[in-house]
C-alpha cells in the first residue's frame, strides 16, 4: 500500500512540475505552418503596453526581420490601424518581402488566449515545440534580445 501511495505521489509531482503551455501553443498553431516552421524563435510585440520594451522590440525586429529562424508577431486588443500606423512611424513596409516572417494578430488572438499583457513574449522553439517563454520587461529586454545572438 505504502509503495501505491508513493507511485502516486510522483506521479502527482511529475505532472505538477511539467511546463504547460497550452494556451501558447494554441496561439502559436493558429498561424500559419509556414510561418512556425524553421523557426528557433517567435518574438510576440504589443502594441499597448510597455513602450520602452515595445520600442527596444520593434528595433529588433528592424535588424533581424530578414532572419530565417526567427518570427515577429505584433499584437493589439484595439484595432489593426494601431498597427499599421506604428509600422508606419517605424518605416517599416508590409510589401516589402524580407517581412515575410511578420504576423499581424488582427484578431487579438493573442490578448484573447490570455497570453498577452503589457510585455513582448519570447518563445524558443524545437521543431516547432515550445521550450521555453520568457517574458520581456524593460529592465531586461535588451539583454534578452541580444542573447539571442542576431543582430
Amino acid at each position: 500500500m505504502s509503495k501505491v501511495i508513493v507511485l502516486i505521489f510522483l506521479v502527482f509531482a511529475l505532472v505538477s512540475c511539467s511546463k504547460n503551455y497550452t494556451k501558447d501553443k494554441e496561439l502559436l498553431d493558429s498561424f500559419s505552418k509556414e510561418f512556425v516552421e524553421g523557426k528557433n524563435y517567435i518574438l510576440i510585440i504589443p502594441v499597448e503596453g510597455c513602450s520602452g520594451c515595445r520600442n527596444k522590440s520593434l528595433n529588433f525586429m528592424k535588424r533581424n526581420i530578414g532572419h530565417k529562424t526567427i518570427g515577429f508577431v505584433l499584437t493589439t486588443k484595439r484595432s489593426i490601424k494601431d498597427i499599421r500606423l506604428m509600422l508606419m512611424s517605424k518605416e517599416i513596409d508590409l510589401a516589402d518581402k524580407k517581412f515575410e516572417s511578420l504576423v499581424l494578430d488582427t484578431e487579438s488572438k493573442a490578448y484573447q488566449t490570455g497570453i498577452m499583457d503589457k510585455f513582448p513574449v519570447l518563445y524558443r522553439l524545437e521543431n516547432k515545440e515550445i521550450q521555453e517563454k520568457h517574458i520581456l520587461s524593460a529592465s531586461y529586454v535588451d539583454e534578452s534580445l541580444n542573447d539571442l545572438g542576431l543582430r
